[in-house]
């Protein structure tokens, strides 16, 4: 499960942080995962407790927020959302689309406890 990967990596990314910038422990982590993004977010969420285990993340709360897929059309300007990876525009039926969002997999927020929080 590729899940787990992308879980250490977040837990690394959000101790580093913690940890240069004078943190004791990372108590929240907010991730974006965009619905092309090929993560099944329950399957990172599972993940994410195991990978944190022995961090400065270990015990923090993961949330989730879900970017649903969205592209434009090239020929006629029409916004619309793509079922999985079919981008062929509902208004004229052209292939020339552009996907503008779900692709996302990004740490966008954390909260942690600094020395002074104690």
């Amino acid at each position: 499960m590729h899940e787990m990967s992308i879980a250490l990596s977040v837990v690394d990314i959000v101790a580093d942080y913690a940890r240069r910038n004078g943190a004791e422990r990372v108590r929240r982590v907010t991730v974006e995962v965009g619905a092309l993004s090929g993560v099944v977010p329950e399957a990172l969420a599972f993940a994410y407790d195991e990978a944190a285990a022995g961090s400065l993340a270990e015990g923090s709360e993961l949330t989730l927020v879900a970017i649903p897929s969205a592209a434009r059309c090239r020929a006629c300007g029409h916004a619309f959302a793509p079922d999985y990876h079919i981008f062929v525009c509902p208004a004229c039926g052209s292939l020339e689309t552009q996907l503008t969002a779900g692709e996302e997999l990004a740490v966008t927020e954390m909260e942690v406890d600094d020395a002074e929080d104690h």
